[in-house]
């Protein structure tokens, strides 16, 4: 992601408890930023688990579609 484009975001500490916050928190992403570029940089792939967000993070790949909806 472009760094024009990452300014550009919400910049706020992930506190929530939710399954996404605590996904992000495993691996160290502490601020909205950070969960974003990771997700952009994630590679092309469908998950196992359809419909469960968070598998992208664990399973380090997602489509377009669950990584907008993430």
């Amino acid at each position: 992601m472009r760094p024009s484009l990452l300014r550009r975001l919400p910049d706020f500490h992930i506190l929530a408890e939710g399954p996404l916050s605590e996904a992000c928190r495993r691996l160290d992403l502490q601020t909205f930023p950070q969960a974003a570029e990771h997700v952009h940089l994630l590679p092309y792939g469908r998950t196992a688990q359809l419909g469960d967000y968070s598998a992208i993070l664990d399973e380090g790949r997602g489509t377009c579609s669950t990584k907008h909806a993430f």
